[in-house]
């Protein structure tokens, strides 16, 4: 935030304390609503709003702190809400009971590559293309997952018990 001139370093600090907030309050909202609403369509519910957060940021955020923050608020809550909580749960539900344990390694070892490389890519994007080109590179990967889960019926797998999911 401080980079594209929307906070002081102090201001910062008690910026990324308010977004882990919203980002647990996203991860409960998303326990409470997985399994009345089914993985596939919590998914969209978060994914989507999420990508249009990072658009709104990209497009209304530079020049202008408070909708940039507000933005960033509104992706940080959908990112915790659909695709990190789904995470945890299909890892878990889509694998057969002995592979359950390699699929969480692998699922969440997985993430936190994808968390490094964007701690990487940002700044790099950030200073070579723009902030808003960024913002909106980082749009597209989103608007694709919706479209890849809506492809894959395998992952609404709320109605079926971890047993069935093992046999097949």
């Amino acid at each position: 935030m401080s980079t594209v001139g929307a906070l002081s370093n102090e201001t910062t600090l008690l910026f990324s304390t308010l977004v882990w907030g919203t980002s647990l309050a996203g991860v409960l909202v998303g326990l409470a609503l997985i399994d009345r609403i089914g993985r596939r369509r919590l998914l969209y519910i978060a994914v989507l709003p999420e990508a249009c957060a990072a658009l709104f940021m990209a497009i209304a955020g530079p020049g202008n702190p408070p909708l940039l923050v507000g933005g960033f608020f509104a992706f940080s809550f959908f990112s915790w809400l659909g695709p990190a909580v789904l995470t945890w749960v299909w890892s878990s539900e889509l694998f057969p009971t002995r592979l359950r344990g390699r699929s969480q390694g692998f699922c969440n070892g997985a993430c936190r590559l994808a968390i490094s490389i964007n701690i990487f890519l940002i700044p790099v994007g950030v200073a070579t293309v723009g902030f808003t080109a960024s913002i909106i590179m980082l749009s597209v990967p989103l608007f694709a997952l919706a479209l890849l889960v809506s492809q894959l019926t395998f992952l609404d797998s709320g109605d079926r018990s971890l047993e069935q999911v093992a046999g097949g």
